[in-house]
Formats: C-alpha cells, structure tokens, sequence
C-alpha cells in the first residue's frame, strides 16, 4: 500500500467539498466549546456547584463520544458521494447512540491491561516521592525506572489495541445489521498486517499539525477533513470490499 496514494485519493474525495468539510469541523469545535464552556460555569466553592459540574461533565462525556463518531460517519457518507449536511453529524450521532457507545466501549474493555499498567505506573511514581522524600534513593530509583518502562510498554499495547479496532465504527457504518461485537471483531480482523501502515499515515500529517498551530489553529479547519478522508480511504482500501456492503445502503 502506497501511502502518497492514499492522501491523492482523500484529496480527491475532498475535491469541491473542502468548504463545506470545514464547516462540518467548526460546528463540532463550536458545539465542544459550548459544552465545556457549561462545565466551567460552575465553581468548586460549594458541595451543590460541585455535584451540579460533575453531573454536566458526565452528561457532556455522554454527548460527545457519539457526536465524534458522528463525524466519521458523515465521513464515510461523504466518500460514498451522498449528500452530507454541515449538522448532519449531530443526527448521525442521535441516530446511532446507542451503538456508538457500545462499540466505544468493547474497544475501552480491550485495552484494561494499559489501563491498569497506567494506573500501577502512577503508584509507582508515588512510591518514587514518598521514597526520595526519606532519601530512601535505591527505592526512589527503583520505582522510577519500572514507572518508566511500565508507562512505555502500556502506551505502546494500547496504541497497538486503538489501531488494531480503529475500524470498527466505519465498518458498523457499511454494514448497519452487524451487531457491535462483529463490527470490533471485524476491524481486527482486516487490520491484520496493516497497523504499522494506518500508524504511518497518521504520522504524515504531524508536519501539517505544527503548521496549523502556527496559524492559531486556524488550518486545523482543513487538516482534519484531509485526515479524516485519507482513514476512511486506508479502509476502503484494506477492507477490499470483504465485508463492505454500503451499496445497498
């Protein structure tokens, strides 16, 4: 697979379609600012404004892990040359809810082990302080060094688990009578021999990140767009229409 090949396609895909792509990606950034702006409303000062915060957090978790799946739906929609409005992610999002969770989810329960090492790495760090604060430097070191390599090992797992069902919402997309475990199962099935590959192409646009932030973020309205398409186009092309059923659709 040539990655050059992919970015030309999304290129393509985007061809007529940059502006209205940008607006899509404004309107998520203008709808999470307005609700993390609601989070912040509220002050720690008292027991009722704290509840009243958590309780906004929450609701606000709940909302936007939908809705950024809902942007690569309208993704997928929009490489399948259908008509895709700029607030068409929001319905996209409402429509499938519940599945977006669930597949959110089983990918989350998939990576328990990172999740755990993380937390080990964090006591580990504690147990560094506590150590060099009785100048207990042997332990201190000790501690530190495992932290280290436990925080490495289980970044690196996790990424590994995150590339290898980052599929899975496109593929539930394609095939909407799949249940959530088939579509997970799926994606992990045609990433074999490809996670180095998607890593790759996601790295390629690292220059293009640094560039956007020297224009006050301002060229991320395009960035994302061309990053989005080059994914679905990298699974449109390892999916070799296996399991893609979306002409029916």
């Amino acid at each position: 697979m040539v990655l050059s090949d992919i970015r030309k396609q999304a290129r393509e895909s985007l061809s007529g379609k940059w502006g209205k792509t940008a607006l899509i990606i404004l309107m998520q950034f203008i709808l999470f600012f307005i609700m993390n702006f609601c989070i912040n409303l509220f002050s720690l000062e008292s027991t009722i404004s704290l509840t009243i915060k958590l309780i906004v957090s929450i609701i606000v978790l709940i909302i936007e892990i939908p809705l950024s799946i809902g942007i690569v739906f309208a993704f997928v929609k929009l490489k399948r040359e259908k008509d895709v409005g700029i607030f068409d992610f929001i319905s996209l999002a409402m429509k499938n809810f519940g599945r977006a969770w669930k597949i959110y989810l089983r990918i989350l329960l998939k990576n328990v082990l990172p999740i755990i090492g993380t937390m080990v790495t964090i006591i580990l760090l504690s147990v560094t302080i506590v150590a060099e604060s009785v100048e207990n430097h042997s332990l201190g070191l000790a501690s530190l060094i495992m932290a280290i390599v436990l925080l490495i090992v289980s970044f690196i797992v996790s990424l590994i688990i995150d590339l290898k069902y980052s599929l899975a919402y496109m593929i539930a997309y394609d095939n909407p009578k799949m249940t959530t475990k088939e579509a997970v199962n799926t994606s992990g099935t045609i990433m074999k021999g490809h996670k180095m590959e998607l890593f790759l192409l996601q790295l390629s646009f690292l220059g293009w990140s640094v560039l956007c932030v020297l224009t006050l973020g301002i060229g991320f309205l395009w960035l994302l767009p061309y990053k989005q398409m080059a994914i679905v186009c990298f699974y449109d092309e390892v999916n070799v229409n296996k399991y893609a059923g979306w002409e029916n659709y």
